[in-house]
């Protein structure tokens, strides 16, 4: 039963099924190659919010663009897999993590 998580309250456990499904309609998306700033931004978040629900409080981010730059095309998946590479040698360290 798909609504399972919903019954049982797990908040969390339905924004990261919400979240892995926008990444992978991202990811399957065709747009030749580049997005908008703001449309990697907010496949960003949703990736971050994934990795807090592993990592707990270890965790912290916070995301600063101009918004003048929104708009700005870019190569889908730059920013997100240097943020994905972030967390990868971070949590060599010992947390919180900061990124």
């Amino acid at each position: 039963d798909p609504y399972i998580a919903e019954e049982w309250m797990r908040d969390e456990i339905v924004a990261t099924c919400d979240a892995m499904a926008d990444i992978l309609r991202y990811l399957s998306a065709d747009d030749n190659g580049e997005i908008t700033l703001e449309q990697e931004i907010d496949i960003v978040i949703q990736y971050l919010s994934c990795m807090e629900l592993r990592y707990q409080q270890n965790l912290q981010y916070s995301v600063q663009i101009a918004p003048a730059l929104y708009h700005v095309q870019i190569p889908k998946l730059v920013l997100q897999l240097l943020v994905e590479n972030s967390i990868k040698y971070a949590s060599s360290s010992l947390p919180p993590w900061d990124i």
